[in-house]
């Protein structure tokens, strides 16, 4: 869950409110986001991209992309011409 906190900025004469979301690393965001990250798994096998996979954190991705890497360098994907990381950006579902 995200925490609000109001502060006030002051911006040479005039003075504005604006609203810091803190994100999960506790990192204190000058705005709220309206969309998310998800990163996307695609493959190339010679016919076109295709995804295979979406995950929420790149650290998911990454393990997986290092799967497919090494599993491609030991030959079990010989037809296998790329894979790489796509991010995307989609906007948060309201609940």
């Amino acid at each position: 869950m995200t925490e609000l906190l109001k502060v006030q900025r002051l911006a040479g004469k005039s003075t504005g409110s604006f609203i810091l979301e803190k994100n999960k690393e506790d990192k204190i965001m000058g705005y709220m986001r309206k969309t998310r990250d998800i990163y996307e798994l695609v493959t190339n096998y010679g016919y076109g991209e295709e995804v295979e996979s979406s995950y929420d954190s790149r650290k998911e991705a990454m393990a997986d992309f290092k799967t497919y890497k090494r599993e491609k360098r030991q030959g079990f994907l010989p037809f296998l011409l790329s894979v790489r990381i796509r991010k995307k950006r989609v906007p948060k579902e309201v609940l």
